[in-house]
């Protein structure tokens, strides 16, 4: 018996240690295809997590091992992967509710910096007949989890993160997110297979070359990169103009790569106060930027291989605001403009729209939407008046302009102009900017400027039906985009290129949604400056009504109660705002703490004035005495009404 018990431990002591010693550890990358659709994959073994999308969060998994057998549930998606190890790959089948299917998991490794910097360059597309069908570039990957992700491939189809995989091929082999698998053989051959379609075949083409350039802007220096088509020139040439936030050269000059590819030449440059340049970013104003702007493309004219008439701006997002101020000065030298995601609307409209959206993606009721709109709106304004010494700055700076609106310089510009607007933009609407920029333009009496709404395309113009950029799983292109600006830039700069005539696809017209309600620049009572002095008037009548009210608290219970009661509102309503201007828009209602109570309490405020009201209409004081308490409770109406008109009266925040 005993030697039977210590033969039985022996065993599961010995197997236990087996299993500890091949539990499986690390990254794993890899996928599976069902009804035709492949699902991507990312397993973290240490963390027993799973993302189906570099733009994803990680979502937690039970892993499970006996010797080399492995399990993987993923219960919410009711999913699980058996499947065997060998060395670096796992395969086995995937099992999602009734559907089955093999899967392949590949172990993530490091690449040497050798390699790494070898597998970047351009690799050129055949056709049948062997001529270019596009090229693909491979690129540091900087931005999409760069710790799992080491490089990405950006061209037509869009931009793809890239896992290094440990295969037991010697040469390097890349697993991209639509189970694309690129190998490198040779330094100049690259092998792309996507699934089960035939490989193809790809030549490393030198298109362009890089040169570390420096210009100025006054007394402050910036510094980019400058990358020149192969050939003599003089070549078009565009500036890349930043949009709000990062600001490195490094990361914007791959935008450019297609402008390269084509013939003409780009200049990205680091944001003032950003990498290699000067300057304060605090100082980044939009006419600031603008001149940053400007000073790049006069750097730009003094080069030869540039063509000096050609140069242009080519701006996203908070580029297409800086791009107009910048095209508009006298002497600008800027000979056209490609505008992405730009908005037509005024800097506060804008981000009231943008407020909203991520508000309507977090799923907040439409009462408490409204609420924290209202609070965005006031914000705003009141940045606005801090901005010019009116109001302390208690929410912030604002350094780049809220009271901008870009309408009146896009009716300055007489420039081709192309602009590229996102169907479901959750950021700048569409529509409504295009119809602006359209009617400015021609105010302007411009003759050649081209509008375009791209179908079910984003913020940053990538294919996202939602629209919300929390949204994307991918960094797809919409079909026809990658090169339309270059092709549009082409048609009237290239080689016997032309002005062109006004295209505007598809129609829009204006809307009277951001002229009404919360949109609308609130003025009179509604203004910052008037519901201010209200809330201090009120509190200092209320502080004064605690104070005499505790002279005599029996006889004063009702007055101090309802002092207390409104003061407390009060520090509810001002912590409310607050925390709109410090918590992010997905933030849900929890995390405004003891401003949820608000609503409730000032239905309990309501009832207490009432109260406090018909006992001072019973009382037949003196006047004398009797006009303090007509001014509190004239002030409670006051506070009552200011609070119905935020919609802060209710049973919830």
């Amino acid at each position: 018996m005993i030697k039977a018990v210590t033969i039985f431990l022996f065993t599961l002591t010995f197997s236990v240690a087996t299993q500890a010693q091949n539990q499986i550890s690390g990254l794993w990358v890899g996928g599976y295809e069902i009804a035709g659709a492949y699902t991507f994959m990312v397993v973290d073994a240490d963390a027993s997590t799973v993302r189906h999308s570099p733009l994803l969060p990680a979502q937690p998994v039970i892993i499970t091992q006996i010797a080399d057998q492995i399990s993987i549930t993923h219960t919410p998606e009711n999913t699980v992967w058996v499947g065997t190890q060998t060395g670096a790959v796992i395969t086995g089948t995937v099992t999602q509710g009734t559907e089955r299917a093999p899967f392949l998991l590949e172990r993530i490794t490091v690449l040497s910096e050798a390699m790494h910097t070898a597998a970047l360059g351009t690799y050129a597309l055949p056709t049948a007949d062997g001529t270019p069908a596009g090229y693909l570039e491979i690129e540091t990957n900087r931005r999409l989890l760069p710790e799992l992700f080491a490089l990405q491939y950006r061209s037509a189809f869009g931009i793809v993160p890239l896992a290094v995989v440990d295969s037991g091929d010697p040469n390097v082999v890349l697993v991209g997110q639509f189970g694309e698998r690129l190998t490198l053989p040779t330094a100049d051959l690259l092998t792309i297979q996507y699934r089960q379609q035939p490989s193809q075949q790809a030549s490393r083409v030198f298109l362009y070359r890089d040169e570390p350039i420096s210009f100025q802007n006054g007394e402050i220096q910036l510094s980019g990169i400058l990358t020149l088509p192969q050939g003599e020139g003089p070549f078009p040439a565009i500036v890349l103009v930043h949009g709000a936030g990062e600001g490195l050269a490094d990361i914007y000059r791959y935008e450019g790569r297609r402008f390269a590819q084509r013939g003409i030449a780009v200049l990205a440059y680091d944001k003032r106060g950003d990498g290699n340049s000067g300057g304060n970013a605090a100082s980044g104003t939009l006419p600031n930027l603008a001149e940053d702007a400007l000073a790049a493309v006069r750097y730009l004219q003094t080069r030869p291989e540039i063509n000096s008439q050609a140069v242009g701006l080519w701006g996203v997002s908070q580029g297409g605001w800086i791009q107009p101020i910048a095209a508009t000065q006298e002497g600008s030298g800027v000979a056209f403009l490609v505008a992405l995601s730009p908005s037509g609307l005024p800097a506060q409209q804008q981000n009231l729209y943008w407020h909203e959206n991520n508000y309507r993606y977090a799923g907040l009721s439409e009462k408490t939407l409204q609420r924290r709109l209202q609070a965005n709106a006031f914000l705003q304004q009141f940045l606005i008046l801090a901005r010019a010494g009116s109001l302390p700055s208690l929410f912030g700076q604002d350094n780049l302009g809220l009271d901008i609106d870009p309408a009146p310089y896009w009716a300055k510009v007489t420039q081709p102009v192309l602009v590229q607007l996102g169907e479901t933009d959750q950021n700048v609407p569409a529509a409504e900017s295009a119809a602006v920029i359209r009617d400015a333009l021609a105010h302007a009496g411009n003759h050649d400027y081209t509008i375009v709404i791209v179908p079910q395309a984003d913020h940053g113009l990538y294919i996202n039906p939602q629209g919300n950029n929390l949204a994307r799983t991918t960094l797809r292109y919409p079909p026809g985009y990658y090169y339309a600006a270059t092709d549009w830039i082409l048609a009237r700069f290239g080689v016997g290129g032309a002005p062109q005539e006004v295209q505007v696809f598809p129609q829009v017209e204006r809307s009277s949604r951001f002229t009404t309600g919360v949109y609308a620049n609130p003025t009179g009572l509604a203004s910052v400056p008037f519901q201010l002095l209200l809330v201090i008037g009120l509190t200092i009548v209320f502080l004064l009504a605690l104070v005499g009210s505790l002279s005599n608290i029996r006889q004063h219970s009702l007055l101090l109660a309802v002092s207390v009661l409104h003061l407390v509102a009060i520090g509810g309503f001002v912590y409310f705002i607050a925390q709109v201007a410090a918590l992010p828009d997905t933030a849900v209602n929890a995390a405004y703490g003891v401003a949820n109570a608000l609503p409730l309490l000032m239905l309990v405020n309501i009832m207490l004035t009432g109260f406090f009201c018909v006992s001072l209409l019973r009382h037949r004081l003196p006047i004398a005495r009797r006009w303090p308490y007509i001014v509190v409770a004239l002030s409670s109406v006051a506070f009552i009404f200011l609070m119905a008109s935020w919609q802060l009266i209710g049973i919830s925040l």
